[in-house]
């Protein structure tokens, strides 16, 4: 029997009204809210995982995605990290969070808590417990309040829809801790230059400052990061001051060294070096037994006598004066009277035989000259140094090595006896390095300077200034986390004063002369930055202007002796002495132009203030106004060494 139409419609009804309820039953299940935790945990520099965790014993799947809107970031990704046991990392009430139950706040214990938009779902800590835990990774984070937001599907499931709106959006804080994984930079240094890097480090980053390569340095075991400090310090900076000042030091000593360059007028124990009256004169260099005519009481070193009279000349042995008129004194091997003396130190034409008898045209020994017709000096004297300085644990410097050299000139003019005023110029290179290939720098250097003398008897004093110009070049390299080379180019300035004070005592063969010297420059050096040579500016610094001083003080005794060649005289000289030099710390006030406000200080090797100076000359005059003289210093203390040699050409007329 076949059913009535009536009854098939009421069928059909009966099953759309069936069809209907299970599919609104369907969703209504599908809006059970079953997330009811949020958490984050550190994954890496930089990077943070967002967990979200559901009381579903069926969530193992991922679903939906997430949010996250922060400081210079906006990013959303999928789920894709499900796991049913507790991430490592998160924290109740310290990094992960529940709803609580008014539905409100997130707290950090679970509390009984009922879903607050009418779909249903509900969570008793009591009973219940998180079951699974869905995450995402978001990296390129750095310090600040991000916003999370879960993006539900249009149609969620019962396993992971959120319980409220507490859990689909609200803010967290991340910390540099969070970010980076460690408490900071400065932690891990082992000396004081790593921490100031980390400090400097630590306190741009916690202001928000974002840079991965350095993020990554906190991954690095601890030595490797202690030793990242050191290559992120930029040290090789901190040693152009002290280039430069012993560079300006060489300047200025040799303008004033007696036997180098524009000293020969300086210095008391290197002879009388002035002329007697008509017909009179010997050598510049009044030393015995080959002095001047020009006779000083307190500088003895004249014999030659003047037109057959001597115009009044010392013994130098017994301080006794001669016959002025030369007629009884009988002194013939100092050719102090009219009928001449003997060979070598006589009277006659030409200064040399003695024979002649007339002493017209003077004698006074192996050189003749005419008072005062030598008033003009020029010198050329070619120098190089070396200087080598410890580095220091505890600071965390490193050994320094500064090599100078360069060329000299100068000029000077004698306007009394005893007086000289003169100007010198020089041109020359430095350069630096550091150990452990952390750095090298070089320059190129040109100075000016003014020196002058004046004698008073036996004693002097003399003075000199200087002015300098140093364009100056740093390189580094870099290998954290890949190679870069950074280099900086910077014009500094540096200007300079010296004065010495020295007595000599004549002995019989020797002079010995106490000095003290006193001498003071400064070095100014504008900001700058460095730039990139190969590789990446994340680690590029910016290097504040400073000036720096230096203070220096000698205090020794020169000794000196002279012997007589044919046509020449040999001069030797030695000197012993202390110096004590004070400088301001070689250092730098530095930051990464990747990090505002990541300034630091860093300090690089520093000499030793106290040493023992010795010195080593010879010089070699002729009669035709031309001279050779060498120089050899050496400075000695523990940590460090200085070494500077010299050589001079000079010509008097």
């Amino acid at each position: 029997m076949r059913p009535s139409g009536a009854t098939l419609l009421l069928v059909r009804n009966l099953l759309a009204s069936v069809s209907a309820v299970a599919l609104i039953a369907a969703q209504t299940q599908a809006a059970y809210a079953h997330t009811v935790s949020i958490g984050y945990a550190f994954s890496g520099p930089g990077a943070v995982t967002f967990w979200y965790g559901s009381y579903h014993p069926t969530a193992t799947f991922n679903e939906a995605d997430l949010q996250l809107v922060g400081p210079a970031y906006n990013q959303t990704q999928n789920f894709n990290l499900i796991t049913a046991i507790k991430p490592m990392g998160l924290i109740d009430g310290t990094n992960n969070f529940y709803s609580n139950t008014a539905g409100t706040a997130l707290v950090g214990v679970p509390e009984a808590v009922v879903s607050t938009d009418g779909s249903g779902g509900a969570f008793d800590p009591a009973t219940q417990s998180i079951q699974h835990w869905q995450g995402v990774i978001f990296s390129g984070l750095r310090p600040g309040t991000y916003t999370f937001t879960y993006n539900p599907l249009a149609l969620p499931t019962v396993e992971w829809h959120p319980i409220n709106s507490i859990v689909e959006t609200n803010t967290f804080t991340l910390t540099a801790q969070d970010i980076l994984g460690i408490p900071g930079y400065r932690f891990y240094g082992t000396n004081v230059n790593q921490r100031a890097v980390g400090r400097g480090l630590d306190t741009a980053i916690n202001a928000g400052g974002y840079n991965q390569r350095i993020y990554n340095i906190a991954a690095l075991p601890p030595a490797q990061m202690a030793n990242a400090l050191t290559q992120l310090s930029g040290e090789v900076h901190t040693q152009s001051s002290r280039a430069a000042f012993q560079s300006g030091g060489t300047f200025l000593s040799a303008m004033m060294d007696p036997f180098s360059g524009g000293g020969d007028f300086g210095a008391a124990p290197f002879g009388g070096g002035y002329y007697s009256g008509s017909g009179g004169g010997g050598s510049p260099y009044g030393a015995p037994p080959s002095g001047g005519g020009y006779y000083d009481p307190q500088a003895p070193g004249g014999y030659g006598g003047a037109n057959g009279n001597g115009g009044q000349q010392y013994d130098p042995a017994t301080g006794i004066p001669y016959d002025p008129n030369g007629q009884n004194t009988g002194n013939g091997g100092y050719g102090n009277q009219p009928s001449g003396g003997s060979a070598g130190y006589g009277n006659s034409t030409d200064g040399r035989s003695g024979n002649d008898g007339n002493g017209r045209d003077g004698g006074g020994g192996l050189f003749q000259r005419r008072e005062f017709e030598n008033h003009w000096g020029v010198w050329q004297t070619t120098y190089g140094s070396y200087n080598t300085a410890q580095g220091d644990a505890v600071i965390g410097s490193h050994d320094t090595t500064i090599t100078n050299g360069g060329v000299i000139a100068g000029l000077d003019f004698r306007y009394a006896p005893g007086g000289v005023i003169g100007a010198a110029i020089s041109g020359g290179v430095t350069s630096w390095s550091l150990s452990e290939n952390l750095g090298k720098g070089k320059g190129d250097i040109t100075q000016a300077g003014l020196y002058g003398s004046q004698r008073f008897g036996q004693a002097y004093i003399s003075g000199a200034l200087s002015a300098g110009w140093q364009q100056m070049k740093t390189e580094r390299d870099v290998s954290v986390g890949g190679n870069d080379t950074l280099r900086g180019s910077f014009t500094a300035h540096t200007f300079g004063g010296r004065a010495e004070l020295g007595y000599r005592i004549a002995l019989a063969d020797i002079g010995l002369t106490p000095h003290i010297a006193g001498q003071m420059m400064t070095f100014d050096s504008p900001a700058y930055g460095e730039t990139v040579g190969a590789g990446a500016n994340d680690y590029a610094l910016d290097i504040a202007k400073r000036r720096t001083t230096q203070t220096r003080t000698e205090a020794g005794l020169w000794l000196d002796r002279a012997v007589p060649l044919d046509d020449a005289l040999l001069s030797m000289r030695g000197r012993v002495a202390w110096v004590n030099e004070r400088a301001d710390a070689p250092s730098v006030e530095a930051s990464f132009q990747t990090l505002p406000g990541s300034n630091f200080t860093v300090i690089g090797a520093t000499p030793a203030p106290n040493r023992l100076l010795l010195s080593a000359g010879s010089e070699l005059r002729f009669v035709s106004g031309w001279s050779v003289s060498t120089k050899f210093d050496g400075e000695f203390a523990r940590g460090t060494q200085n070494y500077l040699a010299m050589a001079t050409i000079r010509y008097q007329w």
